[in-house]
C-alpha cells in the first residue's frame, strides 16, 4: 500500500479496506463476485506474551458484538 501512496505503482492488487483507510490516495474498483478472494484473520496470544490475561480480553473484544461492528466499518465480512 505505501508504493501505491508514494505514486510507485500505478495499480495493484489489495483488500477492501484499503479504500476505507486512505480515500485520498486509491481509487478502488471492485472485482466482480466470481473472481473475488477472501481470506481470513485469525488472531491468537504467544507463548512469548507478557501478559496473557490482556492478549486475552482484546481477542474477546474483537470477537465481541462491538469488535465485528468495527470490522464491518472498515470493510471486512463476518462468515
Amino acid at each position: 500500500m505505501g508504493s501505491i501512496i508514494r505514486k510507485k505503482v500505478d495499480a495493484a492488487f489489495g483488500w477492501n479496506t484499503h479504500k476505507v483507510l486512505h480515500t485520498k490516495a486509491i481509487h478502488a474498483v471492485e472485482l466482480p463476485k466470481k473472481i473475488q478472494v477472501y481470506r481470513s484473520t485469525v488472531i491468537a496470544t504467544t507463548p512469548f506474551s507478557e501478559n496473557k490475561e490482556i492478549s486475552t480480553e482484546f481477542i474477546k473484544f474483537l470477537t465481541s458484538k462491538e469488535g465485528k461492528k468495527i470490522y464491518t466499518k472498515y470493510g471486512w465480512i463476518n462468515r
